[in-house]
């Protein structure tokens, strides 16, 4: 393996981590902060998790 790959494969990996993260402190953020009830703070948790599943199935299938 190269050094430009392993670069490359660590900042995807980086890259993935933090966009989870970051989407999971902003749906929490928004829920806690009184912006949306808390139906509406679950069916963005929820929406969340479709679209992580979905991602996950696109990587899978382009593999």
């Amino acid at each position: 393996m190269t050094l430009a790959k392993f670069i490359a494969l660590l900042s995807r990996l980086l890259g993935r981590r933090l966009a989870g993260r970051g989407i999971d402190k902003g749906v929490d953020r928004l829920a806690k902060s009184g912006g949306a009830s808390a139906r509406q703070a679950k069916d963005m948790r929820q929406a969340v998790k479709r679209a992580r599943r979905a991602a996950r199935l696109t990587r899978r299938i382009g593999r």
